[in-house]
């Protein structure tokens, strides 16, 4: 039998964050604040995150940027700081860069998550280390998101290295949508029936990355799309990209001028 070809009636909306560093003195709180209001004002009641959820800890590399630089304490300033906003649930993954820093084979998502919950927070769900599949069960089929923290520097275009991930997938292992976080550029693009979407982080360009000539944009994004009622498969998709400015741009937003009371970012008078 021919498969339909009526679209699901409507809209899947997630949004969509990565790297926020937390715990370092270049994070982006404000930015990442406002795109949770964004959140809310969008309807939007899911959030993937694609990885470095906090900064970590290496002397040579981060040693001058971090506010703490134990595990408890990047743990404990992460659910302190994170935003929490009512109906809104952020599953996030870890990177084998940042967390990983701490102790190899030490589960800090994990852990992160049981830190949150001793506090309170059950609105932080870790769901994976490096990449994680997430089922989104809208058809007669799921339809699979992949979430990605993968590794390297940037490349010579910013589509190059995603280009390359979903070449290096198997055919059965292949998602309808592919996010990746790391590299702290925004990229959309299409590749072998894969949406795949590259996202900016919540970090100004450390000495680090100017060092490595490592461009890093501020922002988050908003996915929305359609499925193939019999099959899964993704029949409509868009992303809309919300990038900030730098933070001398917003200077009634910098972090002397506020405080923050349990996950929200209160600006002084």
């Amino acid at each position: 039998m021919p498969l339909s070809c009526l679209d699901s009636s409507d809209w899947t909306r997630i949004g969509l964050v990565s790297d926020t560093h937390l715990c370092c003195k270049e994070e982006r709180l404000e930015a990442l604040h406002q795109q949770y209001d964004l959140f809310v004002a969008e309807g939007i009641t899911t959030v993937l995150h694609a990885g470095n959820p906090i900064d970590g800890y290496i002397q040579r590399i981060n040693g001058e940027s971090v506010l703490e630089s134990t595990i408890d304490g990047q743990s404990k300033y992460f659910v302190d700081n994170f935003p929490q906003r009512n109906g809104i649930i952020t599953h996030f993954i870890t990177g084998d860069d940042h967390e990983s820093w701490f102790a190899p084979g030490f589960n800090i998502g994990r852990y992160i998550q049981l830190v949150a919950e001793n506090e309170g927070r059950t609105d932080l769900h870790y769901i994976g280390h490096v990449e994680s599949d997430v089922e989104c069960k809208l058809g007669k089929r799921p339809t699979i998101i992949k979430v990605m923290h993968p590794g390297g520097g940037s490349a010579y275009s910013r589509s190059y290295i995603p280009q390359k991930i979903v070449e290096s997938l198997e055919g059965g292992e292949k998602p309808a949508i592919l996010v990746l976080g790391h590299y702290h550029v925004h990229n959309y693009c299409v590749e072998r029936n894969i949406h795949v979407i590259s996202l900016p982080g919540f970090q100004d360009q450390t000495i680090f990355a100017r060092k490595k000539r490592l461009r890093m944009e501020v922002g988050g994004a908003i996915l929305e799309f359609k499925v193939n009622e019999d099959d899964g498969t993704v029949t409509r998709c868009r992303v809309e990209f919300n990038l900030k400015f730098n933070r001398g741009y917003y200077k009634k937003y910098l972090r002397s001028d506020s405080y923050l009371n349990k996950g929200h970012l209160v600006l002084s008078k």
